[in-house]
């Protein structure tokens, strides 16, 4: 009877937002609340409202329209039900442990902020963003993603949260737990998985005021990934004397959700997120001139670029909606023409190298162990990645973990002139 009643609130509640959709966010519910059940603090993200409850648990919404709010609260695990109307100098409301709101009053009276605790603030994860809000009771909640989900439970002074998260407005709720290793960063876990199996990371204040983006809506990195080329070298020649000889040059770029994703500072269109194509040369020779690659010789470049990656690793699939590096490397040998040397464009290696980046973020976030990934025989330790043509290794140095990765471009028509890379991949701070 319960599920049936809550079946009938919700569908009641989607036709009311229907009809009041345009003027449902009129009324800005954030900022904290003395009542007659004790202190409560609420804050609103578009339609939606969260908040915390005394030290007895979390606040969230069902339905916000003009001035009503109607919502769940938790009382140490036990949940119960209110509707607030707004006035000049607050709310006043009814609360019941049902729908029928039998409790009698619940009202408030807005006051001064109070000082909230460590957790405050928006944070970048492996799934959707969070935005917290830490009263000084302990209680927590907050935004999650941008479809009404929510998140709220106890920080205890382990540093550890507890409670319970939903993906969107009106579902079920799940159990979820943090590890906060500092007040910057957590490892977490939901349902039944381990902890690694959901991170997050605080996002920083932004301090400038010259740029015009509105960083609240405006996608924000959730990963800063670093690519060095460490080494390439021939290992074969259709050239004389065991060499190769032209000009080499390797250039990765990076694309996310089918998006290239311009290094460093990046302007998105927030309707489209459209950006700026960019490829990064590692390997640019300062001119086009003849260069001898003898075979089995080690070239080292150790030239890096650093990319933002804007999407949750969740997201991430083979094909469009993929995150991947993608290795354009070309040789242009040279022949002799007429007496003179010349490049033979037409006889250049000219491939690509996709590498999906889905699983290499996953492990250098610490969601998988290396063990999680197979050997591949007469490699010296490298693993295979789903989707990938190139092997790795999978390392943790000083508490940091690293992805070395080799591949071995073979020129398509007679597959005799060969060179093989090595680079590697770490995630920066943000």
């Amino acid at each position: 009877m319960k599920r049936i009643l809550l079946l009938l609130f919700m569908t009641a509640l989607s036709l009311s937002q229907t009809h009041a959709k345009d003027t449902n966010t009129a009324t800005d519910w954030t900022g904290t609340y003395n009542t007659n059940f004790g202190q409560i603090i609420l804050h609103q993200k578009a339609n939606y409202v969260v908040g915390t409850y005394r030290d007895l648990g979390g606040i969230r919404s069902m339905y916000v329209s003009n001035n009503q709010l109607i919502g769940v609260f938790y009382n140490n695990g036990k949940e119960g039900h209110f509707k607030f109307t707004k006035t000049a100098k607050g709310f006043t409301g009814k609360w019941g442990w049902t729908y029928k709101l039998e409790g009698g009053s619940w009202d408030g009276n807005l006051v001064a902020d109070v000082k909230q605790h460590y957790l405050k603030g928006q944070w970048n994860t492996d799934y959707e963003d969070l935005f917290l809000i830490h009263s000084p009771t302990g209680i927590v909640a907050g935004h999650y993603g941008d479809k009404g989900g929510m998140i709220w439970g106890k920080y205890a002074g382990t540093k550890i949260f507890t409670g319970n998260y939903t993906n969107a407005l009106g579902r079920e709720p799940r159990t979820c737990s943090f590890i906060f290793t500092d007040n910057n960063t957590f490892k977490g876990k939901f349902d039944a998985n381990e902890y690694g199996s959901w991170n997050g990371t605080r996002v920083r204040e932004n301090t400038t005021t010259s740029s015009t983006t509105d960083r609240s809506t405006a996608p924000q990195p959730k990963f800063k990934l670093k690519i060095t080329l460490n080494s390439f070298k021939c290992n074969g020649a259709d050239n004389l004397f065991n060499r190769e000889q032209g000009f080499v040059y390797v250039v990765p770029s990076l694309q996310t959700m089918g998006v290239d994703v311009k290094p460093g500072n990046f302007n998105i269109q927030t309707g489209d997120q459209k950006v700026s194509e960019h490829r990064s040369s590692l390997y640019p020779p300062a001119a086009r001139f003849k260069e001898n690659y003898p075979v089995g010789t080690a070239i080292q470049i150790n030239n890096s670029a650093v990319y933002p990656i804007i999407y949750p690793i969740n997201l991430f699939q083979p094909g469009r909606y993929a995150a991947k590096m993608q290795f354009v490397f070309r040789e242009f040998p040279v022949i002799s023409k007429g007496g003179a040397l010349v490049f033979a464009e037409n006889e250049r290696i000219n491939a690509k190298r996709n590498i999906e980046l889905k699983e290499v973020l996953k492990f250098l976030s610490g969601q998988t162990r290396a063990e999680d990934y197979p050997l591949v025989n007469g490699t010296n330790g490298r693993r295979r990645l789903p989707n990938s043509n190139d092997t790795f290794w999978l390392e943790s140095i000083g508490g940091k973990r690293y992805v070395r990765g080799y591949g071995d471009i073979i020129e398509p028509k007679k597959g005799k002139i060969r060179f093989g890379y090595h680079y590697t991949m770490e995630l920066l701070p943000l």
